[in-house]
């Protein structure tokens, strides 16, 4: 069963309670199983100097009274709305997005109603926040600002942004108004077209959040240097001069839609951030064979390997490295150019899949090390162990398929034993002739996955088949891994 839960709402759905309610109630709330509860309740509780969630047989789970207390005390990624945290958030993207310049400290707090001492509190907690991205607080004369490169400044504020789909699969952000909503979408609907591919999740978000800050940071900005340049080769925007030419398309669109003008240095940002999204486009000289370096290609190789070593799972090596390194490619690029991915699933991934998670990180900062790449981020780790997780669940999931062969029942019964051998998880529930008429009657059913035939069959089959050789040959077994991982 999938989880459906994360931390916050847990919380929250407990905090309107009141009282008592037992593990079994809560899944059946979110549709998840008891033990994703469980792992829930252990999360939360790991996460905070004293228990918030309370236990008792019998009875269930109940918050704790200090709930609203903890909540001051701690930094949680699970805080409601109103709360101490979601205040010096608040506060922090307001200094953020105004950086270099200062601002008035009781302008920040005056619609907050707090006292003198909670705003000294939250200035205390705010600069060692900023201390940990390599930003300084600086406070004088009663006004403050941020000071620090640029890149650390936009990703703390994407670090603190909070984004979620809405209708018509548009990215949402807490507090963006509509008019900057719609221009930042029909952004993302011309690098779309222009491009002809579609942005996946999460670099959608990603490129959304970019363009947001852009915008954000263009607005208010009155010093127009900026402390680190990205710089990019003739060969990359020769290579890629599609991408690079949306990218000086968007920035004027941007410099239009604020009435201000902009560093061309955007238009390198821009472009860099398109190169770190997993998807290419249409018109790049570079093909999917060519597209990843010697590096990459052995970074996903040795990393694979490793956790394949660690966990106690069957791991189909060739599947998962085509699909990791789809990953690894623009990740290698992001953390060239320190870009970063938020990944809105990081705490249910490490709560849902604690023992894989935690192999997978200790493989890749060794993996890291050894090839000397820098240390990968908790984000990044998280959506690796997800392709890892995918390739274990569909290992362990059984497919069944038929097998087909021209007349004779010998030649197919040969080719069944060769793919029962190489595919595992493959079950071959019949083996019948082309001409059997039940390939077109009861065949129809979705209980099969597959049809593997050595014939070709006609266009109105309602079941997917491949077509392969009696011998089923590399090429034969690749198009059934295609068929059925796909």
């Amino acid at each position: 069963m999938k989880s459906r839960i994360n931390d916050k709402e847990l919380l929250n759905f407990l905090e309107k309670q009141g009282t008592y309610i037992n593990a079994a109630k809560i899944a059946d709330a979110f549709g998840v199983s008891v033990k994703t509860v469980y792992r829930h309740v252990d999360n939360i509780n790991q996460n905070s100097d004293e228990n918030l969630i309370k236990s008792e047989k019998a009875k269930g789970y109940k918050l704790t009274k200090n709930f609203a207390f903890k909540q001051d005390d701690i930094d949680t990624p699970f805080s409601i709305e109103k709360s101490p945290e979601n205040r010096r958030k608040n506060v922090l993207l307001k200094i953020l997005f105004n950086s270099p310049q200062s601002l008035y400290i009781y302008d920040l707090y005056k619609d907050e109603y707090v006292s003198e001492s909670t705003i000294n509190a939250d200035l205390i907690k705010i600069k060692k926040i900023l201390f940990k991205s390599n930003l300084n607080l600086i406070q004088k004369n009663k006004r403050i600002c941020v000071q620090g490169k640029e890149d650390d400044i936009r990703e703390k504020i994407n670090s603190l942004l909070h984004w979620h789909k809405g209708k018509n699969h548009r990215v949402l952000i807490d507090g963006i108004n509509e008019v900057d909503l719609v221009f930042i979408q029909e952004q993302i609907n011309i690098i779309e077209q222009l491009s002809k591919r579609k942005i996946p999740y999460p670099y959608d978000v990603n490129i959304c959040s970019h363009i947001y800050i852009l915008i954000q940071r263009s607005r208010k900005q009155t010093d127009k240097t900026y402390s680190n340049k990205v710089v990019i080769s003739k060969k990359e925007i020769h290579n890629n001069y599609d991408l690079y030419r949306i990218s000086e398309i968007v920035i004027e669109n941007v410099e239009k839609y604020i009435v201000k003008d902009i560093s061309t240095f955007e238009i390198n940002y821009l472009f860099k951030y398109l190169l770190s999204s997993r998807f290419i486009s249409a018109n790049s000289a570079q093909d999917s064979q060519i597209l990843y370096s010697n590096k990459v290609k052995a970074f996903t190789t040795k990393l694979i390997s490793r956790v394949a070593k660690k966990i106690d799972a069957v791991i189909d090596k060739s599947i998962l490295r085509k699909e990791l390194i789809s990953h690894v490619g623009p990740m290698m690029n992001r953390i060239e150019n320190n870009i970063s991915v938020e990944n809105e699933l990081l705490t249910d991934i490490k709560v849902e899949y604690k023992d894989l998670y935690k192999v997978v990180s200790q493989e890749c900062q060794s993996v890291c090390q050894q090839m000397n790449v820098p240390k990968i981020s908790e984000n990044e780790v998280g959506f690796i162990t997800l392709y890892f997780e995918k390739n274990i669940e569909e290992i362990t999931k059984k497919y069944h398929v038929w097998v087909v062969c021209a007349s004779g029942i010998g030649t197919s019964e040969l080719l069944k034993l060769k793919i029962q051998e190489e595919f595992r998880n493959i079950v071959v529930d019949k083996v019948i002739s082309s001409l059997d008429e039940q390939l077109f009657t009861t065949n129809s059913s979705s209980e099969t996955d597959l049809i593997i035939s050595t014939v070709e069959l006609p266009k109105n089959m309602r079941n997917r088949y491949v077509l392969v050789s009696a011998m089923l040959n590399k090429q034969d077994k690749e198009k059934i891994k295609d068929a059925i991982y796909q």
